[in-house]
């Protein structure tokens, strides 16, 4: 099977978000059995060609199309994204195949894609969570919310009427892509995986503990600019205790973050690690106590998923889609609810029973996820859809 995945979304030089981590490790198994080319931005080609043995097509060099445009100037994504349809458009006529995958439902993946629709016999979309409006999307900038909110909804009408299969982290985003007008018989909800065995190869990293780790995106709807508060409830309780923070993020976002934790006085107990190699942070995680993770939207949760694979309890926000995919294990407080969140982790951190009780629960739940399963249930999936209808996604 020629199988092309359109990953023109990515900014900086790492894969540092969750859904272009799906893409990353289903390539990388496909590629055993099948013929696979990534088109990627060229930033990110040397970063990944140790990881993939795939057919790594960059993105061509057209203005505005490098990350460092917009990598702290949030607000320059659109233009950014706009020019790499442009590169997206170039690099999909010098290519044919079976299948089409869009790594997620950005507009610079799905316009090329849905343009060149006629080189594939089938175009595969990943939506991994439905943006929110201005009124309702909680944490994120205005600017941004809206952006994205219109955007997104530009992007959906698409991929309802081209795309003949649509790969989704869970049920709840089902439901309410059903409500939008998806026929449901295109719509699969896959959810996402673990390397087990691969996690289990690390060894603790000594001399690098922490009390808690926060291991992720360091953007505001994960909880950046609630860490502050979050970690100022717990060393009022543990003073001294120590937060580890792993992951890339935006300069200014990080600044802010910095500055209101030295206004709080506990910046010494923080440290930011940034962004780390996967061993090297499942090392850290393995020799540190808690994970927190306050996100105020998740597809499905790939971080929760791994700290429990490393034997650590996660304290997280109540989301509704934890229900789903971790219920049970993890310790929660009420979205936005900062305090209550220091509270958890403080009662983790003295009450080692519980801990450990919830991080049993939690490893023995998620060793049912497996990248490889997953990765030939989606094989599976591309094969029925071609055999179902040999132009499957056109809608009139």
């Amino acid at each position: 099977m020629d199988i092309v995945i359109l990953a023109a979304q990515i900014l900086g030089d790492k894969i540092s978000t969750g859904g272009d981590r799906v893409f990353v490790e289903m390539a990388r198994r496909w590629c055993v059995y099948h013929r696979v080319t990534v088109i990627c931005p060229e930033e990110v080609v040397d970063g990944l060609r140790p990881e993939l043995p795939a057919t790594l097509l960059p993105l061509p060099r057209y203005p505005l199309t490098h990350s460092r445009v917009a990598l702290n100037r949030v607000y320059l994504v659109p233009l950014v994204y706009l020019m790499r349809c442009l590169a997206a458009l170039a690099c999909l006529r010098r290519c044919r195949g079976d299948v089409l995958v869009l790594s997620g439902d950005f507009f610079c993946d799905v316009i090329p894609a849905v343009i060149r629709r006629g080189r594939f016999r089938l175009l595969v979309a990943n939506v991994f969570h439905i943006n929110e409006s201005l009124f309702r999307r909680k944490a994120n900038p205005a600017l941004n919310t809206l952006v994205s909110f219109l955007l997104q909804k530009v992007s959906l009408w698409l991929i309802r009427r081209r795309a003949g299969l649509v790969l989704l982290l869970n049920h709840q985003v089902a439901g309410r892509l059903k409500d939008m007008g998806f026929a449901q018989e295109r719509l699969r909800v896959v959810g996402a995986g673990l390397d087990v065995k691969a996690i289990e190869r690390v060894s603790p990293i000594p001399g690098r503990a922490y009390d808690a780790v926060f291991f992720g995106r360091f953007n505001p709807t994960k909880g950046c600019f609630d860490l502050p508060a979050i970690w100022k409830a717990v060393t009022d309780q543990i003073p001294g205790a120590r937060l580890g923070i792993i992951g890339a993020g935006n300069d200014p976002w990080r600044r802010r973050a910095q500055q209101d934790l030295k206004d709080l006085g506990i910046d010494p107990c923080v440290e930011f690690l940034g962004f780390l190699p996967y061993e090297e942070a499942y090392g850290i995680l393995k020799a540190s106590s808690v994970l927190i993770a306050p996100s105020y939207e998740e597809g499905w949760g790939i971080t929760i998923c791994e700290a429990f694979a490393c034997g650590i309890p996660v304290v997280a926000y109540d989301l509704p889609v934890y229900d789903e995919v971790f219920p049970l294990v993890l310790h929660t407080a009420p979205l936005g609810d900062r305090e209550t969140f220091g509270k958890r982790v403080v009662e983790l951190l003295r009450d080692r029973e519980t801990a450990a009780c919830l991080a049993r629960a939690g490893r023995a739940w998620v060793a049912r996820y497996d990248w490889e399963a997953l990765a030939r249930r989606e094989i599976d999936l591309f094969e029925e859809a071609m055999q179902s209808s040999p132009s499957a996604g056109e809608t009139p």
